[in-house]
């Protein structure tokens, strides 16, 4: 994958951007992981994208004391991932996505890969002060970031830095104000479904894009306003399996930052391979009020964090062949 990482996009207006200066495309893996190499001479490390942290950390795969570039930072640093609270000491470096350099700042724990889903670290996308994109963008073109998540390892995603690609996604992006507090929220306005059932749930609280989470999650009663009270729904656990016609006929829309859009089925459920006609939702019950769209989300919109000026989200469906499926599920057709 290291090789994957040659720079696509290296002149702007004419001009030779400096490394980490120019817009670059990084290419997202499976899981939304990115290479890196981090420190000098440095580190090669596979690490998790997430929209939700604000500072980025690294397992005890990263040696300090063997990079040239490292400096102490004081203070210590406090996250979440993996279903565990992460805390460690500060320190800062020098992180490379193929010939794009950044120092950025970084959170050292003793946390042994396997730990922590087999990554190296996370990659802190959240717009705050203290995370990867708010330290780099600063010498991006424009301070924002587009990205098209992976359907699975055989072709890659793509993490756009400084600028969003139109070749990624149909159509234009649809903006939505940003609101504050850790990650890119928007409010959160309802959902609602029509067809051959009607239901809808008003919004309260808001909504976070969450790429460390492959499920995405809602409160109990969104999540029933989304699948419905059919008998056949098996809600033991907070993820529930059904048959897969339960929402046949039916289109979900959620309303984000005072905007409506269409969920599309892939984003609702996948098939279950175990047994046949069975699919597992892929909005499961949150443990709070709140909205978390996942990875099953993301993976079918290409998705803009913008801090140029007002913070913003920005939506667009990806580009994809008529008639994809994500497991069989339709990602093209709301």
């Amino acid at each position: 994958m290291l090789a994957a990482l040659a720079l696509l996009v290296t002149v702007v207006a004419g001009q030779v951007c400096p490394p980490g200066t120019g817009p670059a495309d990084i290419p997202l893996w499976k899981d939304s992981t990115v290479d890196s190499i981090v420190g000098t001479p440095g580190a090669a490390l596979l690490l998790a994208v997430d929209t939700k942290a604000e500072f980025t950390w690294l397992t005890d795969r990263y040696v300090p004391a063997k990079s040239s570039t490292f400096q102490p930072l004081d203070g210590t640093f406090e996250g979440y991932y993996w279903g565990m609270t992460i805390m460690g000491t500060r320190g800062r470096d020098v992180i490379r996505f193929g010939n794009n350099e950044y120092t950025t700042d970084l959170g050292l724990t003793t946390l042994s890969p396997p730990t922590v889903g087999n990554v190296n670290g996370v990659l802190a996308l959240g717009g705050s002060a203290t995370s990867f994109f708010g330290q780099a963008s600063s010498k991006w073109p424009k301070k924002i970031m587009g990205m098209h998540l992976p359907i699975n390892n055989s072709k890659a995603g793509v993490l756009n830095l400084g600028y969003t690609n139109p070749a990624e996604y149909t159509d234009e992006l649809s903006w939505i104000p940003a609101i504050s507090g850790d990650g890119w929220r928007a409010s959160f306005g309802g959902i609602s479904v029509t067809g051959n059932r009607t239901a809808s749930h008003p919004g309260r609280n808001f909504a976070v894009w969450d790429s460390s989470e492959d499920t995405s999650a809602a409160p109990h009663d969104v999540v029933t306003a989304i699948y419905g009270k059919d008998p056949r729904i098996n809600k033991i656990t907070t993820v529930w399996s059904m048959p897969c016609d339960v929402i046949e006929g039916a289109t979900v829309r959620i309303r984000l930052g005072g905007r409506q859009f269409s969920i599309s089925r892939a984003a609702l459920l996948r098939r279950d391979h175990t047994t046949p006609g069975q699919c597992i939702g892929n909005f499961a019950v949150a443990e709070d009020n709140n909205v978390h769209l996942g990875r099953s989300f993301m993976r079918t919109w290409y998705t803009a964090f913008s801090a140029e000026g007002v913070r913003r989200v920005g939506l667009a469906r990806p580009v994809f062949p008529a008639g994809f499926t994500i497991n069989s599920m339709s990602i093209n057709d709301d």
